[in-house]
């Protein structure tokens, strides 16, 4: 029901800007249907205020990431194009809405959230008795019927025939009702728990992580309940899935769902299912390192550190760059997808700067004091010269791949098209060259990073999708769709997997069970 992937949520920041600051195809997040007594306290709320004030309150509550920290971030031109109407300074003094101001070292618009204390009365009027109305938000219309697939694009045509196939493959999803709501139980739990010690004044920001995985969770199960799910046996229930098709060919939940929610409440969605075979969850090992290798080698650049990468234990290059394990995953993927990798903390504002700050927990001032006086920014900085250390060799190979798709991958792939050139992934989905590049030489590294992670995305998307097309074959039900793995009832034998292998051409694809938390 709310925003599913980063690729959603902000999708109007993901493409060309335009001379006025605003992408060509910005967009609003869809608004996703809620219980009718939910809509009637959201219109106490805002009752007084214009249509325009409206829209925006909703945008803000349905892109909120479940799981992040529940701000959205609007630009000015997106603002004035979307929103001309909105009464945000008055929303933000009677308490409506929150808002960060823009932040230019990190390249920040300004950031808006809905207050806990609107949250905390909204919160359970999600979870809605499963014979309960849905009703637009806006309109208040009623939504009797389940959400379905989308399966035509923003200008109404049809996606490639295999993201189609893959799509339709998808059925029913299952979940344990009890289960869930006796997590979600538990996450409040843990909310009220952290308001208890009464440290809010004194660390801010100290109830903002359970909160947010709280109203998370229960907005993907408020998705969930949307669809009419039907008894199954015991207190297992399966309801109608309902799939959107990303740039990439990815596919996302419509509203974040099953997909989209905690591993820990996905662990409870698919715990003692009855009626059903046995759940399991599949997940593509190290996928985009093995295809960026794949990659590399078609264009002739060297492999030989991904190849060592690829076979090494994670933990021992975490070791050397004084990191977390998860930070290095996140920091060696944002390579992958080609962050610049900085020489110093004060010369980037990048992604991978950003992880190292969270990682020790450095903030603005900690930067201007700089080393001498702030130890958490020593330790960032001393982390920082050994991951450069030992992931420069990487980073340069990167960059060097980046410069073959300019320089030759795209004038032997593109096609003509009206607006330029156009080239496809192995989805056959398309990537508009020439509007990424725009007329400014500056946007050609942005286009770069746009067009690598296209070009990963849409061939691991391949896998997954010509695995999910094979699947009922041997038996086997997919219930749902999760970018880099899938999960299903039943298990996936060895044949279905070689059978992808072959159609993809992926001989190095690796598919391993794993526990949801």
């Amino acid at each position: 029901m709310f925003g599913t992937t980063r690729e959603e949520l902000d999708g109007h920041q993901l493409r060309r800007i335009d001379a006025r600051g605003l992408s060509a195809d910005a967009h609003l997040t869809e608004f996703q249907d809620i219980p009718l007594r939910a809509k009637a306290y959201f219109d106490s709320v805002l009752d007084g205020y214009n249509e325009g004030s409206k829209t925006f309150f909703y945008h803000v509550l349905f892109s909120a990431r479940p799981g992040g920290n529940m701000w959205v971030p609007v630009s000015k031109p997106f603002f004035d194009q979307f929103f001309p109407e909105a009464d945000n300074n008055s929303m933000v003094e009677d308490g409506i809405l929150l808002m960060k101001e823009h932040q230019f070292t990190r390249g920040k618009s300004r950031e808006w959230k809905i207050p806990p204390e609107v949250m905390d009365r909204a919160r359970w009027l999600m979870v809605a008795d499963l014979e309960a109305e849905f009703v637009d938000p806006k309109t208040g219309r009623k939504k009797g019927r389940p959400q379905k697939h989308k399966t035509t694009n923003e200008y109404g045509k049809p996606h490639p025939l295999l993201v189609k196939q893959a799509i339709h493959t998808f059925e029913y999803g299952y979940f344990n009702r009890a289960a869930v709501e006796e997590h979600l139980r538990e996450r409040e739990d843990s909310v009220s728990y952290a308001e208890s010690l009464g440290v809010e004044e004194e660390i801010p920001g100290w109830l903002e992580r359970p909160r947010a995985r709280l109203d998370g969770d229960i907005r993907c199960y408020s998705v969930i309940l949307r669809q009419k799910p039907q008894l199954v046996e015991g207190t297992t229930y399966r309801y109608r899935l309902a799939y959107s098709v990303q740039s990439t060919g990815r596919l996302s939940q419509r509203g974040g769902g099953a997909q989209s929610c905690s591993r820990e409440m996905k662990a409870r969605l698919y715990r003692d299912l009855e009626g059903v075979p046995e759940v399991l969850n599949y997940d593509l090992k190290s996928s985009q390192a093995y295809i960026l290798r794949a990659f590399l080698s078609d264009a002739g650049i060297d492999t030989s550190w991904l190849d060592t990468y690829l076979s090494a234990d994670k933990q021992m290059y975490a070791d050397r760059a004084g990191l977390t394990v998860d930070t290095w995953k996140a920091i060696f993927y944002a390579l992958v997808m080609g962050a610049h990798l900085p020489n110093s903390l004060y010369h980037s504002d990048g992604a991978v700067k950003w992880g190292f700050y969270d990682e020790f927990g450095v903030s603005t001032k900690d930067e201007i004091i700089g080393p001498e006086l702030s130890p958490v920014f020593a330790s960032a900085a001393d982390a920082l010269k050994d991951t450069r250390e030992v992931l420069q060799p990487f980073s340069a190979r990167v960059k060097e791949w980046h410069r073959y798709l300019e320089e030759e991958w795209v004038p032997q792939n593109a096609e003509p098209n009206r607006t330029g050139r156009l080239v496809r992934n192995a989805l056959q989905m398309k990537f508009h060259w020439t509007r990424e590049i725009g007329d400014e030489r500056e946007n050609i590294r942005e286009a770069k990073r746009k067009l690598a992670a296209f070009l990963l995305q849409g061939k691991e998307a391949a896998f997954i999708h010509r695995l999910t097309t094979i699947l009922p074959d041997y038996g086997v039900v997919p219930i749902s769709n999760e970018h880099d793995g899938i999960v299903t009832l039943g298990v996936v034998p060895p044949e279905a997997i070689e059978r992808a292998r072959e159609a993809e051409d992926m001989p190095y694809a690796k598919l391993e069970t794993k526990d949801f938390v």
